[in-house]
């Protein structure tokens, strides 16, 4: 009998990231014309990684919370170059991706932990806005070269992506006392 090695945490994300993305870039929204037959399919995608992260629970999720967020923010920037073209259909995708990942944030994090934990989810993704922030190569420093590759696409759509959570989430805590 062959020893069975336990799923880690970062190979349990990218099974989902698989069937969430179907596949790849522009694989979303691939499979149908009909819009109620592809949000139907998104919903039981973003429904995947909702429930997994309930079922796991509360404590589940804070133990491993860098490990939800770098994937959750990751997952955006590799749709982040969809967000910067002409093609109107890549566009809509793009922006259903951005508002089913802070669905998963706000049905997880937001939903599940306490206080402590989603002021702690702020760090982390403070931490991850400012690695995100470091990669867009822009008009930093010296360097005033105004060209953008894909990395720059994919880097800025995931600051978007960081920021609208962080505010969410500041906005959740409220008037909580910060240690």
């Amino acid at each position: 009998m062959v020893p069975v090695r336990p799923a880690t945490v970062t190979d349990t994300l990218n099974l989902l990231a698989a069937g969430f993305l179907r596949g790849g870039i522009g694989g979303f929204l691939k499979g149908s014309s009909s819009s109620f037959a592809t949000l139907g399919r998104s919903d039981v995608r973003i429904g995947c990684y909702v429930e997994m992260m309930r079922e796991m629970g509360s404590v589940w999720l804070e133990k491993h919370l860098i490990a939800v967020c770098c994937h959750l923010v990751d997952l955006a920037s590799k749709c982040g170059h969809l967000a910067f073209t002409q093609n109107a259909s890549h566009v809509t995708e793009a922006l259903t991706i951005r508002r089913c990942i802070s669905f998963i944030l706000r049905q997880t994090i937001g939903s599940l932990l306490g206080e402590n934990a989603q002021t702690l989810a702020c760090k982390h993704l403070g931490v991850l806005l400012s690695q995100y922030v470091d990669l867009v190569s822009i008009g930093n420093g010296d360097n005033l070269d105004s060209s953008i590759d894909s990395s720059d696409y994919s880097s800025g759509y995931a600051v978007v992506v960081i920021l609208q959570e962080i505010s969410v989430l500041v906005r959740q805590i409220g008037t909580s006392v910060m240690p």
